[in-house]
């Protein structure tokens, strides 16, 4: 169709920055219609959900004097500029600080195409190059509406953008699929391990229904369990030493990293690396391995100590490697197990407990032996084994929506490259 500035595509432009309740006579309310800011808006998605504000209708019908409505674009104006949301829902929203909503002009534009090219690298460096600011780089609505879009035929402009848009909404649907597992491996644990309310023999659960305790060290377990040095049960191999030439972005053994560690001690897709040099033999790891933090660099020492299943991610390769900065764990003892470990890792106060174990300052470097050394409850084998059973399946599930997700990630990425 031929190339068009952004201001002949949209009928129009929202941007009510700079407006709050307290401007509007008014105040937050704890329910109503929902403040979208530029917090909010992360890869297509709605995030940090939790901080999300909201204002009575009083106060939406005089700050939305112009409405968000179903297939608008939502675009960061700054901090963080150039993430965009195609808004999908008949859910009244309001407009809140640093977002734009931009109201396409469908006789000239689909709106899913429209989103899908604002997603290209070659847009956002577009609005890298118009962004004004010193210390907060940000971009102004009369630069925005400058810059150029090039527009294919309107057929194709659908094409690609319901394909898109499809992609994106599994991949979304497999992160809600993803969060749910998660939450109830996490609600599962606490549960039967921390509140001691696994099912007795008759299905009923333990605490809640008289269960029987005995004292061991201070500390009130099951009857029928104990409680032993985690390193009585396990041995580990620290990771692979490497150097820049070692790595890949594509080609060679998965390395699983510190980026490979969430801050809530999950598995990250993104920080995959790949190691191209020989691996011992000791060293390769088979897919649903159990990895260990040694290292960590985050502000809040959130990964040090944590633990996660690898995940089949990549089928057609025989075997995994983990860095320097982690180690690997295997199972010495029929009393305990990797799916239970990773859980039991995985809780706060284990976390506390490797800070505590460890030394540096910018970057903690964990004392693994002590580490193991900690005096851990095991569970009786019966209840053991109902656990592995569920665990076991949820986590081979997240790698299936992991795997899942990487594959939809490279279609996405095709179709991009055809707007480019």
């Amino acid at each position: 169709m031929g190339i068009y500035k952004l201001e002949h595509l949209l009928d129009d432009v929202i941007d009510y920055r700079g407006k709050t309740p307290k401007k509007l006579n008014g105040k937050w309310a704890k329910e109503g219609y929902r403040t979208i800011s530029a917090m909010n808006v992360k890869k297509g998605m709605l995030v940090k959900k939790k901080s999300i504000r909201y204002v009575n209708e009083d106060i939406y019908n005089k700050w939305m004097k112009k409405e968000v409505e179903k297939n608008d674009i939502l675009l960061t104006s700054e901090a963080p500029l150039g993430e965009v949301m195609l808004w999908d829902s008949n859910e009244k929203i309001v407009l809140g600080q640093r977002l734009f909503c931009l109201k396409v002009n469908e006789d000239l534009v689909y709106p899913k195409f429209l989103y899908a090219l604002m997603q290209t690298e070659l847009f956002y460096k577009k609005l890298i190059q118009k962004q004004s600011g010193t210390t907060v780089f940000g971009i102004r609505q009369p630069q925005l509406l400058k810059i150029r879009i090039n527009l294919p035929e309107m057929k194709k402009q659908i094409d690609i953008g319901d394909k898109y848009y499809n992609l994106e909404l599994k991949n979304k649907n497999n992160n809600v699929e993803l969060d749910s597992l998660i939450d109830y491996e996490k609600f599962l644990f606490h549960k039967w391990f921390v509140k001691f309310n696994f099912p007795n023999e008759n299905g009923d659960p333990y605490q809640e229904n008289n269960g029987e305790f005995k004292e061991i060290e201070n500390r009130s377990i099951p009857k029928k369990w104990e409680i032993d040095k985690l390193s009585n049960h396990i041995s580990y191999e620290k990771g692979v030493s490497y150097r820049s030439q070692d790595l890949s972005e594509d080609e060679g053994t998965p390395m699983i990293n510190l980026k490979s560690f969430t801050r809530n001690g999950e598995y990250n897709p993104k920080g995959i690396k790949y190691y191209n040099n020989n691996i011992k033999p000791k060293k390769k790891l088979e897919p649903f391995s159990l990895a260990v933090a040694c290292t960590d660099v985050t502000n809040n020492e959130d990964i040090i100590g944590s633990a996660i299943i690898i995940p089949n991610m990549y089928p057609e390769k025989k075997h995994y490697c983990v860095s320097m900065d982690l180690a690997s764990v295997d199972i010495n003892s029929k009393e305990i197990n990797k799916w239970y470990i990773k859980s039991l890792l995985s809780q706060k106060i284990f976390n506390k407990r490797a800070v505590n174990f460890s030394n540096g300052t910018n970057v903690l470097h964990l004392d693994i032996d002590r580490y193991f050394d900690t005096k851990v409850v095991i569970p009786d084998k019966k209840v053991l084994r109902k656990y592995t059973k569920i665990v076991s399946k949820i986590e081979k599930k997240k790698s299936l929506i992991y795997r899942e997700n990487e594959i939809l990630k490279e279609m996405r990425e095709l179709l991009i490259h055809k707007l480019i």
